[in-house]
């Protein structure tokens, strides 16, 4: 995460983020490399400053989590004062000696709104606990429940939302629209974070899912980016490659994250074993931890799922020819991931990928010639 040391390092938009009244209510909303997750942060210290130290920053999973906490320290706000949205709100039963042994374990989504459901009939029961934290600040607040949204409304006293909905990956729901309804919106439109190659493939994506493009709004200042599409023969030439490729990039960038990617959990088993038996193994990050002691370990290997909120100097996305497996989603999906490297973005495949991603790679790449019209045609077998 590209942290922010110095007020001279926000623009205008960012800057009167920061200068809202400690009381009220906010929807921040801006596309990847906005300074959402940041402006967090150092509203959360800004308020733990101004007298109001029960707060709570919440993330949506392990990998993001981990990151944040990294990420507080430079704001001065306490690892404790930064939680998962499930452990945060199980915390709160159990204060409040409310079953939480019951919930399902193999269906995520049953088990989320079980457990907001649980929340909310605490409330019922105990009108005491509404607004009883001074602020709640969310991120990525796109993949919420409305479940979840409404507990993080009746909880907290201010609430302070961060998301964009072209993020959206894991919800079936819209629920930035209600949160719009019930709260003051700031609407961040340039980013910093992601270079102009990189862009241009996110919003060829995004015209085919109907969402905002964001190269016209792009203010990265880093090394020229680059896109690669690599066709490979099979699975384990991609692999090869990228294990080649990340050689030369732990040396170009010795203190950055890069990151290695597919679209399934059995697509991360492949590439994780292949890695680990690779010259490269005392560089792997520990499965869903964003960050580690050991300054060797700059290589985190996920599935695309697992990297929401994240960002990478260089990202590796492989096995892409199982996109499609991700079904309805498949394009949030991509848009995610695609938008996680600031400066490199290689994509791997055997065979085909999804038309929209075919699309992207005629954007970035040279223009083809135009065929003849005979060659249109399908040619006569030669007689034998």
């Amino acid at each position: 995460m590209s942290w922010w040391l110095d007020i001279t390092d926000l623009d205008p938009d960012q800057k009167k983020v920061i200068q809202l009244p400690a009381t009220g209510s906010y929807l921040i909303l801006g596309p990847p490399g906005s300074g959402k997750t940041n402006l967090l942060l150092i509203r959360a210290e800004y308020l733990i400053r101004t007298g109001q130290p029960h707060v709570f920053v919440l993330m949506f999973n392990d990998p993001l989590h981990d990151f944040v906490i990294r990420g507080g320290a430079h704001y001065n706000v306490p690892s404790e004062n930064i939680r998962k949205m499930l452990s945060w709100q199980i915390t709160l039963l159990r204060e409040n000696g409310v079953s939480v042994t019951d919930f399902p374990e193999d269906d995520l989504d049953a088990k989320r709104k079980l457990l907001s459901e649980r929340v909310l009939n605490l409330l019922k029961s105990n009108p005491h606990l509404e607004h009883s934290v001074e602020c709640l600040l969310v991120d990525e607040v796109q993949d919420c429940l409305p479940e979840e949204v409404e507990v993080f409304l009746r909880i907290g006293k201010n609430v302070c939302f961060a998301g964009d909905n072209r993020q959206r990956i894991f919800s079936a729901h819209n629920v930035i629209d209600y949160i719009r309804s019930k709260v003051t919106t700031i609407d961040l439109k340039t980013h910093y974070r992601i270079g102009h190659e990189i862009c241009r493939v996110a919003d060829t994506i995004a015209r085919t899912a109907g969402m905002d493009e964001i190269e016209s709004t792009c203010n990265y200042k880093g090394p020229k980016s680059e896109v690669h599409f690599r066709n490979c023969a099979d699975a384990h030439q991609q692999l090869a490659t990228i294990i080649e490729s990340l050689k030369v990039q732990l040396t170009a960038y010795p203190d950055e994250l890069l990151l290695v990617a597919g679209p399934r959990k059995a697509d991360l088993a492949f590439l994780r074993s292949g890695l680990e038996a690779s010259e490269l193994a005392p560089y792997l990050l520990p499965h869903r931890t964003a960050g580690s002691d050991d300054p060797k370990q700059k290589i985190y290997v996920a599935h695309l799922t697992e990297i929401k909120g994240l960002e990478f100097r260089t990202a590796h996305l492989a096995l892409m020819e199982h996109l499609y497996k991700l079904r309805e989603n498949q394009k949030r999906i991509a848009y995610t991931a695609v938008t996680r490297p600031k400066t490199t973005l290689s994509i791997y495949f055997t065979g085909r990928i999804p038309s929209y991603l075919s699309q992207a790679q005629a954007d970035i790449e040279p223009p083809k010639p135009t065929p003849e019209l005979s060659d249109l045609f399908p040619k006569k077998k030669a007689k034998a």
